[in-house]
């Protein structure tokens, strides 16, 4: 589990650098979209290409959506395709 949670914060610290933090709600909407590109949209090698949600619900397969929804997070730093169903962070 811990490796899990370092994994998570390395990559995180990695790309926080890449955007301006200006106030409090800046972060907390900065760290949810993170959590969501990272848990939702980010393929993760060692879960055999899927996503952490996708792992946790064991679905080996991106479920069958006709319209997947795109994701852009952070000023497009964090983006991609959203196939899942899990809701995503408000646009602010």
């Amino acid at each position: 589990m811990n490796g899990r949670i370092e994994r998570f914060f390395g990559t995180f610290k990695r790309a926080i650098r890449l955007i301006e933090i200006s106030s409090k709600a800046r972060l907390e909407q900065a760290i949810s979209e993170f959590a969501f590109f990272y848990n939702n949209i980010r393929l993760h090698q060692n879960l055999g290409n899927r996503t952490p949600e996708m792992a946790w619900r064991g679905q080996f397969e991106f479920p069958k959506r006709k319209n997947p929804q795109w994701f852009a997070g952070w000023d497009g730093i964090l983006c991609g395709w959203y196939w899942g169903n899990v809701k995503k962070p408000a646009d602010d």
